[in-house]
């Protein structure tokens, strides 16, 4: 509503970018357009102010002001109507830089009540319209933004406890009541999960399981996201290329209604969005990138790019991440695209996550180890709150090549990462040990030049909640890092002895 917009309120905050523009860049300040959409003429100067920020101008000048409007006919009709010169004057005068973070608090509670008053929500707590605006003024300013935001979550997590009864700190039952049930359940549906790209990997672990965090560690450049990248569109595809058929089929283990890939590196269009392309078409990474591509692939991508859209996959870059942005915004997509998977590309350090435990910790600051084991922590307990599966990487250390055995130890930082999950592997190129081995298994198992996958990289698996194979087996693939796309080879132990397994499908009605 137009009266919920204080002119006063954002004339101090304007007064203040005059002065320095750069604060629109900063990150801790988030200001967007339609935040002032109620006053045209402040909309103008706001978006005046952060296209002379975004060219390196340190202070602006009436001169500035004018100059960059003038060939903008309308808007700088709004701003000579306005009297914007004299405008500019008088606020500049009037502010003081050092109270910017005052002015801006005041204007985002605002901005945020118009918001939640626009989406239907009742304001009357912080904002009555039968009172004067400088009653409701003098009422909001005992708010933060967080009091205000606080208060209309729980309003909504009070009616989603009611109906959406996952969120639960103690559940006790007496051992044995429900068993039999179960027993009925289970040989009617024995108990698995999604499928992961590995159908050998589907056999050890029973797949991508609801409630459960997965982890797969990788040093830099083998592809963790790509990885992370393909398992996502495994499940939520609705239709991938069949290199046999060579046309787009259903995707047969395409068991998820949606998933939310975070992450915090990636460009989710040129970098992150081309991969998924990529996995759906068939059409490697780099040819999309290059955009040279024949008739037919640029049919196929065209395709794949619908195919993403109907797949209810929402990519969401956050650097600035913290436990509760991270939570909040799986709530959301849970609540309002009905997702049921998330993959949060990997476990590492932030600024942002490192002050929020340190607040949580008295202040005290938390080290490397334990900042990387309490997010751990924190993504099994979204698993088993939102009953979904988590998948999720971590980088690997220094002396991983010198290691016989590929296990827990190799997690970069922090061994504790590996306490609440329930999957937990090393994935990496073959290490020279096992390309001889490679060799003599393929010999062995008959592999001599028939088109049968040849294999390029090992799961070592380390921890498998629900596992009834030896204990750190191998699991050799061959990947195709252009695509994402994997093809099973063979499982060993630990020290390249061969284990005879069957593959195991985890496609639709399983």
């Amino acid at each position: 509503m137009p009266n919920i917009y204080q002119n006063s309120v954002t004339d101090r905050m304007l007064g203040c970018l005059f002065q320095n523009p750069m604060l629109c860049l900063e990150t801790k300040y988030k200001l967007d357009k339609d935040e002032f959409k109620a006053n045209k003429f402040h909309q103008i100067l706001y978006v005046t102010i952060y296209n002379l920020a975004c060219s390196d101008y340190k202070t602006i000048s009436i001169f500035d002001i004018n100059s960059f409007l003038e060939p903008y006919t309308s808007q700088y009709e709004i701003y000579k109507d306005n009297n914007g010169d004299s405008y500019i004057d008088t606020i500049i005068e009037l502010t003081d830089t050092s109270n910017f973070e005052a002015y801006y608090n005041e204007f985002k509670k605002l901005s945020c009540i118009r918001v939640y008053n626009e989406n239907g929500f009742d304001i009357s707590k912080f904002w009555n319209f039968e009172q004067s605006d400088e009653k409701n003024l003098e009422n909001i300013n005992q708010y933060n933004i967080e009091d205000i935001i606080n208060y209309f979550e729980g309003l909504q997590t009070s009616i989603s406890k009611e109906f959406y009864p996952k969120e639960r700190d103690l559940e006790e039952i007496q051992a044995g009541f429900g068993l039999e049930e179960l027993k009925e359940k289970l040989q009617e549906e024995p108990l698995y999960g999604n499928s992961f790209c590995s159908e050998l990997m589907n056999t050890i672990t029973r797949g991508l399981m609801d409630g459960q965090l997965t982890c797969i560690s990788s040093p830099s450049g083998v592809g963790k996201s790509t990885n992370s990248v393909a398992v996502m569109c495994k499940i939520c595809a609705t239709k991938i290329w069949d290199y046999d058929s060579k046309s787009f089929i259903d995707n047969p283990c395409h068991t998820k209604k949606g998933g939310l890939y975070i992450q915090f590196e990636l460009d989710n269009i040129q970098e992150l969005s081309v991969k998924f392309l990529a996995y759906i078409s068939g059409v490697p990474s780099n040819i999309i990138l290059d955009g040279k591509y024949t008739q037919e692939q640029s049919q196929r991508i065209d395709t794949a790019i619908q195919i993403l859209k109907d797949s209810n996959i929402h990519l969401c870059y956050m650097p600035n991440f913290t436990k509760k942005s991270i939570e909040q915004t799986l709530k959301q997509h849970i609540f309002d695209y009905g997702i049921d998977l998330l993959v949060y590309d990997y476990i590492q350090e932030g600024s942002s996550l490192n002050g929020e435990m340190n607040k949580s910790n008295g202040g005290i600051g938390l080290r490397t180890d334990q900042v990387l084991a309490n997010l751990s922590d924190f993504l099994k307990l979204m698993a088993r709150t939102y009953n979904i599966p988590v998948y999720t990487s971590t980088q690997t250390n220094a002396q991983l090549g010198s290691n016989e055995v590929i296990g827990v130890e190799s997690i970069s930082g922090s061994r504790a990462v590996a306490n609440k999950l329930d999957i937990g592997g090393v994935f990496l190129p073959l290490r020279p040990k096992e390309v001889k081995a490679r060799d003599m298994i393929e010999q062995e198992i008959g592999n001599r030049g028939f088109g049968l996958p040849h294999a390029t990289h090992c799961y070592h698996m380390y921890k498998v909640r629900f596992g009834s194979f030896p204990q750190n087996v191998k699991i050799w693939v061959n990947l195709d890092l252009g695509t994402g796309r994997m093809q099973d080879c063979f499982v060993t132990t630990w020290d390249n002895k061969l284990i005879r397994i069957n593959k195991t499908k985890l496609e639709k009605g399983i």
